[in-house]
């Protein structure tokens, strides 16, 4: 039972759990609950990401729960490289990918807290933190505006580490409890907010639209007519991608003139070559990869 109003809780399945050793000297007043409690408790839940891996169910009853109740929860590491789209039950793919980093920038405070796996989404909203040429430290994901946030920091916040100041994690944890606490509409805005400029190049576009972006161009590449086939259904079929039809809409807007020549090399420039070779490519028989 939640007692004196803690401002964080955990898990008491995670209480001695070495991913969270440092949680009870940076919150004030941390509790343990069990899960049931933890569902509708309105402080900030902090659960270990390794757990999204090992109890997939579990975990994401538990976040969706949360979410749906306008509760926050932030998950730290360890992280398990793989997807957690299903978890999050979010609309576009969410994907934890091994990368090492020493310190990343959110807002405009530079964090000296490394890491060891970034976060790979879609999602352009709520992308707070990022290791400059690695990825995305910080995403917060929620379900609607009135949903609470699930937070993924892939930086290693509340577990010991030798040459880490816990100073610096302890306020990384407070800013983040203090930034779910904010309304939405007061929020810091994301990292990768959506463009204004029109691209001018393939290689722009991939730029400015990331992951979303590379989905479009690998979705029209797998089907024969890209401009009238469902590109929505092809980012399933083809690349298990959530790619909205409001999206398809944008992006084909946004999208400049190439060939597909030009196409297949920007996203081999991009990192995304073995999509390239997973994808069926009857459209290399046209010149232009868009119409308008």
């Amino acid at each position: 039972m939640l007692t004196d109003s803690p401002i964080g809780i955990g898990l008491d399945v995670h209480k001695n759990s070495p991913d969270l050793m440092m949680l009870p000297q940076f919150v004030s007043n941390m509790q343990w609950v069990s899960a049931p409690e933890a569902v509708s408790a309105a402080p900030v839940l902090v659960v270990p990401g390794i757990w999204l891996a090992d109890a997939p169910s579990q975990a994401g009853d538990l976040l969706r729960g949360r979410a749906s109740a306008g509760r926050d929860t932030i998950v730290v590491p360890r992280f398990r490289a793989g997807s957690l789209t299903n978890i999050l039950g979010s609309p576009s793919a969410v994907e934890i990918t091994a990368a090492e980093f020493k310190s990343f920038e959110w807002g405009d405070h530079h964090y000296q807290v490394p890491g060891f796996t970034v976060i790979k989404s879609a999602l352009h909203a709520g992308k707070w933190g990022e290791a400059p040429g690695v990825g995305t430290v910080l995403l917060a994901y929620r379900p609607h505006t009135v949903s609470g946030a699930i937070v993924l920091c892939a930086a290693t916040v509340t577990s010991r580490l030798v040459g880490v100041a816990a100073d610096t994690q302890k306020a990384l944890l407070l800013s983040m409890i203090a930034a779910v606490s904010t309304p939405v509409a007061e929020m810091v805005e994301s990292v990768e907010a959506v463009p204004s400029v029109l691209p001018a190049s393939i290689d722009e576009f991939l730029e400015q639209e990331s992951e979303l972006g590379a989905a479009f161009l690998l979705s029209r590449l797998a089907v024969a007519d890209p401009d009238l086939a469902n590109l929505t259904e092809a980012a399933t079929k083809y690349l298990n991608i959530q790619l909205s039809p409001d999206d398809v809409i944008r992006l084909r807007q946004r999208l400049p003139h190439a060939t597909v020549a030009d196409v297949r090399l920007a996203l081999s420039r991009f990192g995304w070559g073995a999509h390239l070779r997973r994808i069926l490519q009857p459209s290399e028989v046209t010149s232009e990869v868009r119409t308008k």
